[in-house]
C-alpha cells in the first residue's frame, strides 16, 4: 500500500472550511485518494471488521440497562440530522451582509470579531467557531425560520424522550480541539446579550460548569472574567469595550463530586466527619484557590503554615447559628466563603509588611464622569444642584438614596458627587465559588482639610438589609480595593463608607468628614 496517506495525513488549515478529505474504505482504511470536498459526519471504527460475523449478528448498544442509549440514539442515526444542521449553518455562514444573519447587533459584532479579527496569539480554530455559530443559530436563527423549527422540534423530542426536564445539547469536538475556548465564547455571547437584553429568555448569565476532577476544574479558571489569565481578554476572544459586560456574568466551575456530598452531611451531621478530616480539606481548598500563582502548580511548602492559621479560625473564629455545624464546611461554597475570609485576615495582618497594590484592567483602566450620558424613563430621581454635580439627574434605587443626595448637596465640605449609574465603576470580588462584580452607590469628592488639590474620594454605599454577600462587598473595599488604590498614589486618597439607617445618614456623614471615624473605612 502506498505510504501517501501516512507522509501526508493532515490535509486541511486548522483555521479554515476543510475542504478536502481522505477517502476511507468500508473498514476505516484510507484508500489513499483525496476527495475535494468536506468528510460527512458519520461514525468511523478505524479496525477492520472481523471477516467472519455469525448470520444476523447485531452491532451491541452500549446500555448497560441504564437507558444510557438507544437504536435511534446511535450515531449512524443522528449522523443525517447532523449534516443537514451542518448545510443550514454553512449557507447562512456564507450571507456577506450581517443585517441578514437573524441575530441580535452583539451577537453580529461577536461573529465578526472571531471571524475576521487580526488576533495577535491564538486565532479560533474552525472547529470552534463552528460550535459555537452552529449554537448562535440553534439560539437565535432557526427559530426564526421554518426549516429551523424542524431541528428546534428533534431536540425537544431527543430530550423529552432521554431526559425530560432538563434540555440539552451537546457539541462534539474531538480531543485536542479546544473545548475550553469553545466554552468561552459560549459564556460571552450569551452573557453579553443577557446584560444587554435583560428581558431576553433566551440568553443568561449564568453558568454551572461541572468538570470530572479537581486538575480540570482548577485549570477552567481561565473562564472567570477576573482571573489573571482569562481567556476573554488573554486570546483576545471578546472586543474590549465589551469586557466589562462580562463581569456580570456568574460563573460556579465545580467537580462533579461535589454533587455527592449530601449522603456525607447527613452522616456528618451526628458527628462523624473527624475534625482532622475537615482541617484537612478547608487548608486544601485554601492553598488551591488562594495561594497559588496563575499559571502555576499549588505551593505545597505553604501547607503546614495554612493548616496552622485554619485550625486557629475553625478553634476561635468559626461560630455556627441556627442548627449549623462544622461539617457544612465541606461543601465547596461554604468552603470559599471561609477560604475567602481567612485569607483576608492573613492579608490585613501584612498590610504594613506587604502593602496591597490594585492591578488595573489593561482596557478600561480609569473613567470619568465626563463620559456619562444616558436616557431613563425612571420617575423616581432626583436632580442636582449643578455646583455639586454637573450630572444633572440621579436615578435613585430607593428613596434612601434621595435622603442622602439632600445630606451631601447640603454640607460644606462636599465639592461634588456622582450617582455610580452608567459610570461603569465596578470592583471585582468573591462570592463562595462565584466572581461577582460590586456597583457601589456613590462616589464623593470631601475636602478634609487639605484642600481642592487633594480631596477625598469616598466610595459610598447605602444599605438596608445586610445579608453575607453585603459582608463580602465591605470587607473587599476595605481590604482590598481601598488600600490597592491608595498604595499606588497615582489616584488620589480613597475611602469607604457603608450607610445603613436612612434616619441617621446626616449625622453619620457629618462624622465622617469631622474625621470621628477613620476615613480609610467607615461603617455606619
Amino acid at each position: 500500500m502506498s505510504t501517501t496517506f501516512f507522509e501526508k495525513p493532515i490535509l486541511n488549515s486548522p483555521y479554515a472550511y476543510p475542504s478536502q478529505h481522505w477517502e476511507l474504505d468500508e473498514t476505516g482504511q484510507p484508500t489513499n485518494r483525496i476527495v475535494d470536498r468536506r468528510r460527512r459526519a458519520e461514525f468511523i471504527t478505524p479496525i477492520p471488521k472481523p471477516k467472519k460475523q455469525k448470520k444476523g449478528q447485531a452491532e451491541i448498544i452500549f446500555d448497560e440497562g441504564r437507558g444510557l442509549s438507544t437504536a435511534q440514539q446511535q450515531y449512524e442515526t443522528t449522523s443525517a440530522v447532523i449534516n443537514e444542521l451542518r448545510a443550514h449553518v454553512d449557507r447562512w455562514r456564507a450571507l456577506p451582509n450581517p443585517n441578514h444573519w437573524n441575530v441580535t447587533p452583539e451577537t453580529a459584532r461577536l461573529l465578526q470579531h472571531w471571524r475576521s479579527y487580526d488576533f495577535t496569539s491564538v486565532r479560533p480554530f474552525f472547529c470552534q467557531l463552528e460550535a459555537v455559530e452552529t449554537a448562535i443559530w440553534l439560539t437565535e436563527v432557526a427559530p426564526k425560520l421554518k426549516e429551523g423549527k424542524k431541528f428546534l422540534g428533534h431536540v425537544e423530542a431527543a430530550n423529552s424522550g432521554a431526559n425530560p426536564g432538563l434540555s440539552r445539547v451537546a457539541l462534539k469536538l474531538a480531543t485536542g480541539a479546544g473545548k475550553t475556548t469553545v466554552m468561552a465564547m459560549i459564556i460571552a455571547w450569551q452573557t453579553i446579550n443577557a446584560v444587554r437584553r435583560p428581558n431576553s429568555t433566551r440568553f443568561t448569565r449564568g453558568f454551572l460548569i461541572v468538570a470530572p476532577g479537581l486538575t480540570i476544574r482548577d485549570r477552567l479558571r481561565v473562564l472567570q472574567p477576573n482571573d489573571p489569565d482569562s481567556y476573554y481578554q488573554s486570546r483576545e476572544l471578546v472586543p474590549p469595550d465589551m469586557l466589562p459586560d462580562l463581569g456580570r456574568a456568574k460563573i460556579v466551575i465545580t467537580n462533579y463530586h461535589v454533587f455527592k456530598l449530601r449522603e456525607v452531611m447527613e452522616i456528618s451531621k451526628l458527628g462523624d466527619l473527624r475534625p482532622s478530616t475537615l482541617l484537612f480539606h478547608l487548608t486544601q481548598r485554601l492553598l488551591y484557590t488562594k495561594w497559588r500563582d496563575p499559571g502555576e502548580e499549588p505551593k505545597l511548602h505553604l501547607f503546614g503554615q495554612l493548616k496552622r492559621i485554619t485550625r486557629e479560625w475553625l478553634d476561635a473564629h468559626l461560630v455556627c447559628k441556627g442548627g449549623t455545624y462544622p461539617a457544612q464546611l465541606m461543601y465547596q461554597e461554604i468552603a470559599d466563603l471561609a477560604c475567602e475570609k481567612i485569607t483576608r485576615g492573613i492579608v490585613s495582618s501584612m498590610s504594613e509588611e506587604r502593602p496591597i497594590k490594585a492591578v488595573l484592567d489593561p482596557y478600561n483602566a480609569s473613567g470619568s464622569t465626563i463620559h456619562v450620558n444616558f436616557n431613563t424613563s425612571k420617575k423616581n430621581r432626583w436632580q442636582t444642584r449643578p455646583d455639586r454635580s454637573h450630572v444633572n439627574w440621579v436615578i435613585l434605587d430607593s428613596n434612601w438614596e434621595g435622603e442622602f443626595c439632600r445630606v451631601v448637596e447640603s454640607h460644606a465640605r462636599v465639592r461634588a458627587y456622582v450617582k455610580n449609574h452608567s459610570l461603569g465603576f465596578e470592583v471585582p470580588y468573591q462570592y463562595g465559588s462565584v466572581s461577582r462584580r460590586y456597583r457601589p452607590d456613590f462616589i464623593v469628592l470631601i475636602d478634609d482639610g487639605r484642600g481642592d488639590d487633594d480631596l477625598l474620594r469616598v466610595v459610598v454605599e447605602i444599605k438596608g438589609y445586610r445579608g453575607e454577600d453585603a459582608k463580602e462587598k465591605k470587607s473587599t473595599m476595605e481590604t482590598y480595593w481601598v488600600p490597592g488604590v491608595n498604595n499606588r498614589g497615582d489616584f488620589g486618597r480613597w475611602a469607604f463608607a457603608e450607610f445603613t439607617d436612612v434616619w441617621e445618614i446626616e449625622r453619620h456623614f457629618n462624622e465622617l468628614v469631622d474625621g470621628v471615624i477613620a476615613p480609610a473605612a467607615v461603617t455606619a
